[in-house]
């Protein structure tokens, strides 16, 4: 139940986060990288906590669903820019 919970969460969050800062468009890559991963790796980590009540467990989960849906999130964007925008996203 905590895992499939986590990587809901996680995911719901890291997209949500990365359409919202693209869109936004106020902070470069590197800016957003870090943001989207603080928020989810923190959205995450309460949900599994509140679910194991297990620090370990829920250090684990967290971890493992940032670094998963965080990473598969901007490759995602990425593609869809580049599909959009051809070989320079920043033209769009």
């Amino acid at each position: 139940m905590a895992v499939v919970a986590s990587v809901c969460v996680a995911a719901t969050t890291a997209l949500v986060s990365i359409i919202a800062l693209v869109a936004l468009g106020g902070t470069d890559a590197y800016e957003n990288l870090v943001i989207v991963s603080v928020l989810t790796l923190l959205t995450t980590f309460t949900t599994a906590y509140r679910i194991t009540r297990r620090v370990d467990v829920a250090v684990r989960l967290s971890s493992l669903c940032t670094v998963i849906t965080v990473g598969a999130g901007f490759a995602v964007v990425y593609a869809l820019f580049s599909s959009l925008c051809g070989s320079n996203p920043s033209s769009c």
